[in-house]
């Protein structure tokens, strides 16, 4: 049975990898959790089966520290909700020797039919597979995962002050 972290994926930053400021493309971020996210989907046995696919609904990435040529990455992985349709899975992009995060991704993915080419449940034999590995597991990636997208107002300090709080 799969255990969370699940380490999906180890790599070296290659050059190539780089963009006009030296460090990782944000591009190449997208392309290795995709990776990871795809050993992930082997490991639980999910993905392409004869009636339905997984399409990504939505990811959202965070940067934290840059990565340059000749680091070495981990990937490390969680499933960490799902139902007849979806996946809710969560990865950490750290730098390896020295341990610090790198950035995360978190995705939804759908379950397409492909006969309708719409949302339609997993097989039952995935379903009850997946529900395992998530009752089986209590580990869940430390915070960071689940908020959404917003800017939010910022108070100036003059504003503050004028409003008598200052």
């Amino acid at each position: 049975m799969i255990e969370f972290p699940f380490v999906s994926l180890r790599a070296i930053v290659q050059q190539e990898w780089t963009d006009a400021n030296r460090h990782l493309n944000s591009v190449r971020y997208l392309e290795v959790f995709r990776d990871g996210f795809a050993a992930l989907f082997q490991a639980l046995d999910v993905g392409r089966s004869p009636s339905g696919t997984l399409f990504q609904g939505q990811v959202q990435v965070r940067y934290e520290c840059e990565l340059v040529a000749g680091d070495p990455l981990v990937i490390r992985s969680w499933l960490v909700a799902a139902d007849a349709k979806r996946l809710h899975h969560v990865h950490e992009m750290l730098h390896e020797d020295r341990g610090v995060r790198a950035a995360t991704a978190e995705y939804i993915h759908l379950h397409i039919d492909t006969a309708t080419r719409r949302v339609g449940p997993m097989p039952s034999d995935a379903q009850a597979r997946v529900q395992s590995v998530l009752s089986a597991s209590r580990r869940r990636p430390d915070g960071g995962y689940g908020r959404a997208l917003a800017l939010t107002p910022r108070i100036s300090s003059s504003s503050h002050r004028d409003r008598g709080h200052g």
